[in-house]
C-alpha cells in the first residue's frame, strides 16, 4: 500500500499533466481564432471594394460586368464559408472547455472512490456500492463519516464549491449547457456571481481561468482528504 506522501505526489503529478494538456490545446485554439478572423475581415474588405468599384464605374463592357459578378459571387461564397467555419470554431472552443471541466469532475469522482477503497479495512463489510444515494460524492462523504468513521473535509470552501460544480456538470451533461431559468435558479445565480462564467443565449460559457480554478479546487480538496488519513 502506497504511503500518503507518495500518493499525494502522484496526485499532484496527475493534475500537472492534465492541466498542461489543457493549456496546450487551449493555446492552440486561442492562436487559431485571430487567423480565422483576419481571413474573414480580408474577404469582407475585398467584397466591399468590389461592390464599391461596381457602383462607381460605367459598365459599358458586358464581359467585364459578368466577370465582376462572378468574382463577387465567389467572394460571397467564401465569406459565408469562412463565417460558418468561424462559428463552428467558436462552438468547438466552448465544447472543449466544457469537456475538460466534466473530465475533471469525473476524475474527482474516480479519486474519491479509490480513496474509499484505500481506506477500507478488512473488518469493514460495507462497500461504497452498498450505499444508496443520488450521486457518488455524497455517498463518499457518508461512507467516510458513517462507515469508516474517518474525518471528511466537508466544512471547507472547496467542498462547498464542489457542490456548485456538481450543478454545473449536470447542466452540461444532461442539458448540453443550457440553463433553464425556471428549473435552476440556483445555478443561474452561481453563474452570474462568477467572473469566469457567463451566460450567452441561455447557454453557460466557461473560460480557461474557470477550468484551471476548478482543477485547483478539486486538487486541493483531494489533498486535504488524503491528509486526514489515520
Amino acid at each position: 500500500m502506497a504511503s500518503i506522501n507518495i500518493r499525494r505526489m502522484i496526485l499532484v503529478s496527475e493534475f500537472n499533466l492534465l492541466n498542461g494538456y489543457f493549456e496546450t490545446i487551449e493555446d492552440l485554439l486561442v492562436k487559431e481564432e485571430p487567423r480565422l478572423l483576419a481571413e474573414l475581415n480580408n474577404l469582407q474588405s475585398n467584397l466591399n471594394n468590389l461592390r464599391t468599384k461596381k457602383r462607381s464605374s460605367i459598365l459599358d463592357d458586358i464581359l467585364d460586368e459578368e466577370g465582376e459578378s462572378f468574382e463577387e459571387e465567389k467572394l460571397v461564397e467564401e465569406e459565408e464559408f469562412l463565417a460558418d467555419k468561424l462559428s463552428s470554431f467558436q462552438e468547438m472552443f466552448d465544447v472543449w472547455q466544457r469537456s475538460y471541466f466534466t473530465t475533471m469532475y469525473s476524475f474527482l469522482e474516480s479519486e474519491l472512490i479509490k480513496e474509499c477503497l484505500h481506506q477500507k479495512s478488512d473488518n469493514v463489510l460495507l462497500t461504497l456500492a452498498d450505499l444508496s444515494g443520488q450521486n457518488e460524492i455524497d455517498k463518499v462523504k457518508i461512507y467516510f463519516t458513517k462507515v469508516l468513521k474517518i474525518p471528511f473535509p466537508s466544512n471547507t470552501p472547496e467542498w462547498q464549491e464542489i457542490q456548485n460544480y456538481r450543478m454545473l456538470r449536470n447542466c452540461i451533461v444532461h442539458n448540453r449547457g443550457r440553463v433553464d431559468d425556471d428549473k435552476n435558479r440556483r445555478l443561474q445565480d452561481y453563474i452570474t456571481q462568477q467572473e469566469n462564467l457567463r451566460l450567452s443565449s441561455g447557454n453557460v460559457i466557461l473560460s480557461k481561468s474557470f477550468c484551471l480554478e476548478a482543477s485547483n479546487t478539486i486538487k486541493t480538496f483531494l489533498l486535504m482528504l488524503m491528509s486526514d488519513e489515520q
